[in-house]
C-alpha cells in the first residue's frame, strides 16, 4: 500500500529563480520528513522551469506543473496546489521564503493536539532579497515567548481580521485540507487580497493557533504584492473592502466594533494615493454600502481617546484564548 504523507507542501513560484535554492534548502531540511513536494510554475521567464524540473527528481516531490501560459493569481495556483494534495495538513511554502529546520515539527505538533484548529501559524521575520532583515513588524503579539495559542476561530476574526490581515504570509502557516476544502472560491478572484479572505472563511471552520516563536523568513522584494505602505492603490483598497464588506455581514461584531472597523477602512482610504477619478469611485462605493463619516470620526475619537484611557482601544488583544500543551 503506498504510504500517504502527513503534509502535503505546496510550492507556488512566478520568476523566483534566484531564491528556490533556499527555498527548497528549507523544505528539505525539516526534521519533520512526513511530506510530499507540489512544485508549480506560472509561466516563469527567468530559469525557473529548468530548476524546478532538476527538483522534481527528488523522491519527495509528487508533482510538478509548469504553466504555458500565466495565470495573474497566485491565489489560482493555490487551489491547483489544494486539489493535488494528499495530506492531512497542507504548508503553502511561497517560493521566496524560507524558514528554520522545526517550522513543520511545531505546526504539526500544534495541530495535533488541538484537533479542533483549522491552521496554526508562527510569527515571521521580514528579509529583503538579499535575505537582510528588514525593520517592520506584522505579528501582532509583541513578546516572542515561545507560547502556543489556541483561539476560537469565530474571537480570532472579530478581534484581529475585523482590522487587517494578521494572517499575512502564506509560508508561516500550516492548516488542515478539511478545513480548506470548505473555503468557497471567492479568494481566487482577488490579486492582492485573497488571503486574507481564505483565513477569514478558515477561521469560519475551526479554532486558531498561534506559535508566538519568529521561525519564517518572508521576503519582501519589489514585485512583492502585498504593501508595506498605508498608502495604498486603488485596486489594493477596493479588494480590501470587499473582505472587509464580507467580515461586516457575516461575522457578528457589534455596533461599536463594526463602526471602528469601518472608520479605520474610512481613514486607509483618505491617507492613500488617489486620483480625483479613484476618491469619487470610493464616495460612491462608501454610499452604497452606508459607510458614513460619522465611522471614521468614531475612529479617530477612539484612537485619541485610548491614548488617554488605557481601557478604550480600538482593537482588542484579550480575545478567547487559551495555552496549548
Amino acid at each position: 500500500m503506498t504510504h500517504t504523507p502527513k503534509v502535503s507542501i505546496i510550492v507556488p513560484n512566478y520568476n523566483y529563480c534566484r531564491f528556490l535554492p533556499q527555498r527548497m534548502q528549507s523544505i528539505l531540511g525539516q526534521t519533520f520528513q512526513d511530506y510530499e513536494i507540489i512544485l508549480l510554475d506560472d509561466c516563469s521567464t527567468d530559469g525557473s522551469k529548468e530548476l524546478l524540473e532538476a527538483y522534481a527528481q527528488n523522491e519527495r516531490v509528487a508533482a510538478c506543473i509548469i504553466n504555458d501560459k500565466n495565470t495573474g493569481s497566485p491565489f489560482q495556483q493555490w487551489q491547483k496546489g489544494l486539489a493535488m494534495a494528499k495530506g492531512d495538513y497542507v504548508w503553502i511554502a511561497e517560493s521566496d521564503d524560507f524558514c528554520e529546520d522545526n517550522f513543520l515539527a511545531l505546526t504539526v505538533a500544534a495541530l495535533d493536539k488541538a484537533p479542533s484548529a483549522a491552521f496554526a501559524m508562527t510569527g515571521s521575520y521580514l528579509v529583503d532579497k538579499d535575505g537582510h532583515p528588514i525593520d517592520v513588524r506584522f505579528d501582532h503579539w509583541e513578546k516572542e515567548d515561545g507560547k502556543t495559542l489556541l483561539y476560537k476561530g469565530s474571537d480570532y476574526i472579530k478581534h484581529f481580521l475585523c482590522w487587517k490581515n494578521t494572517a499575512y504570509n502564506a509560508s508561516m502557516i500550516l492548516f488542515r485540507r478539511n478545513a480548506a476544502e470548505q473555503v468557497s472560491s471567492a479568494y481566487m478572484k482577488f490579486r492582492y487580497d485573497g488571503d486574507w479572505l481564505f483565513w477569514t472563511e478558515m477561521a469560519h471552520t475551526g479554532d486558531v493557533i498561534e506559535i508566538h516563536k519568529k521561525i519564517n523568513r518572508f521576503r519582501r522584494t519589489s514585485s512583492s504584492v502585498t504593501a508595506l505602505s498605508i498608502r495604498l492603490s486603488y485596486p489594493q483598497l477596493r479588494e480590501e473592502l470587499d473582505i472587509l464588506h464580507y467580515i461586516w455581514e457575516q461575522v457578528p461584531l457589534g455596533a461599536y466594533r463594526k463602526a471602528i472597523s469601518k472608520g479605520q477602512f474610512l481613514k486607509r482610504v483618505k491617507r492613500a494615493n488617489l486620483s480625483p477619478e479613484e476618491r469619487q469611485l470610493f464616495h460612491d462605493k462608501a454610499k452604497s454600502m452606508r459607510l458614513k463619516k460619522s465611522y471614521f470620526y468614531i475612529e479617530r475619537i477612539t484612537k485619541t481617546l485610548s491614548q488617554i484611557v488605557p481601557f478604550i482601544t480600538t482593537a482588542s488583544n484579550d480575545a478567547c484564548k487559551y495555552e496549548v500543551l
